[in-house]
């Protein structure tokens, strides 16, 4: 018999690595340093493998609670397929089994119940007839009372059984909203940065006479659905972007100098007091404190075409900094720490005004261009 796999490894399990190479890899490429890619894959891997390890072991500990007689042992909800999947569904099995002894055993005692009623008959007239009733007497008692636990431990049971299967049913219909989100929020993880030539001050090296073009893919991960017990670590997310960056000529006469084609990426690393404060626990920080987003962002530009007569190294800049977000606009400023002399020497600054056109005018500006379902706008709440 020849068996069949769907898949080598469980996407809770691929994914994860596939992350984690791409991050090694490109980490060697935008850097040119293979030592320290090697280092980022070993650090994503460790990660990946505590990720499994944990995982299993949770779903390991559900098992042997089963196996050691405990019928209703709670198995993890974040089972998918494979071998998890099996594992999972021999545990049920073998739940049911333990759960049809108990029936099996109550019902045995019963049918003892009733031989020795039939013995007490046919030893009525005997010398042993009070023994026998007596004995009887006992066992029905006993019977009775084993019966009434067991019963009323059933009972509770099952009652506890019904909360979990009523709260499964809402968390199953959470995640279906939330999924519908996650897929409505997709639509926005591709973009196009233009940069337009000729609007800014050419001589200073803020505009350029030519525009930059960039089609750019967004990914973030938040970590609220790390267990509570993960406390404050559940309000960090991390988002990243990576883009071709191309201009409307590839030579500039003016100059006499060729522009590249460059690669751009980045990433950050956030901490999110509102959602602390919100969902995790409220530990009756001033106001302006609970507004606060404390950020690290990194970005960097390396030549990939084009490139002639120009240098080859990789340019960026780490900018730590705070956003402030209200419920119709938030304020950001970041300090520009240079990575290398090629990308500068002195420190800069950026700052932002982010208005919520959408919050502020709902029923006009504020609507989407394309795709719009009509729906209220959510405030953020503090």
């Amino acid at each position: 018999m020849v068996a069949k796999f769907k898949s080598p490894l469980p996407a809770w399990i691929l994914l994860p690595l596939l992350f984690v190479g791409t991050v090694g890899v490109l980490t060697t490429w935008g850097t040119g340093n293979l030592w320290l890619g090697l280092a980022v894959a070993l650090v994503g891997a460790i990660a990946v493998a505590w990720y499994c390890e944990r995982t299993l072991r949770r779903f390991v500990a559900a098992i042997a609670q089963i196996a050691r007689g405990d019928r209703y042992a709670a198995l993890p909800t974040q089972i998918q397929g494979g071998a998890l999947a099996a594992s999972a569904v021999a545990a049920e099995t073998m739940r049911q089994a333990l759960i049809d002894a108990d029936a099996l055993a109550v019902d045995l005692k019963s049918r003892q119940a009733e031989t020795r009623l039939r013995h007490a008959n046919r030893g009525f007239f005997t010398q042993r007839f009070r023994s026998t009733i007596d004995e009887l007497t006992v066992t029905f008692q006993s019977a009775g009372e084993e019966i009434r636990l067991t019963t009323g431990n059933l009972g509770a049971r099952n009652r506890d059984m019904s909360q979990r299967a009523a709260n499964a049913v809402e968390a199953a219909a959470c995640a279906s909203r939330d999924v519908a989100a996650v897929a409505d929020a997709a639509r926005g993880l591709l973009g196009l940065i233009a940069d337009w030539g000729g609007t800014g001050a050419i001589n200073s090296g803020i505009g350029t006479p030519y525009s930059l073009l960039t089609p750019t893919y967004y990914f973030g991960k938040g970590f609220g659905d790390l267990p509570d017990d993960a406390g404050w670590l559940r309000a960090f997310a991390v988002t990243g972007q990576v883009g071709y960056q191309f201009p409307t000529t590839s030579y500039e006469v003016a100059q006499n100098l060729y522009i590249p084609q460059n690669l751009v990426y980045g990433f950050s690393l956030q901490y999110s007091m509102p959602y602390l404060k919100s969902e995790i626990q409220d530990y009756q920080l001033p106001d302006f404190i609970n507004h606060l987003i404390p950020i690290v962002e990194a970005q960097f530009s390396t030549p990939v075409a084009n490139n002639y007569g120009n240098s080859s190294a990789t340019i960026g800049t780490i900018n730590p900094g705070a956003i402030w977000v209200g419920s119709y606009f938030q304020v950001g400023l970041e300090a520009m720490l240079p990575v290398n002399r090629a990308s500068g020497t002195g420190v800069g600054f950026l700052g932002q005004l982010h208005l919520y056109l959408d919050d502020m005018f709902p029923n006009t500006i504020g609507q989407p261009l394309l795709g719009g379902t009509g729906a209220a706008p959510r405030k953020l709440s503090f």
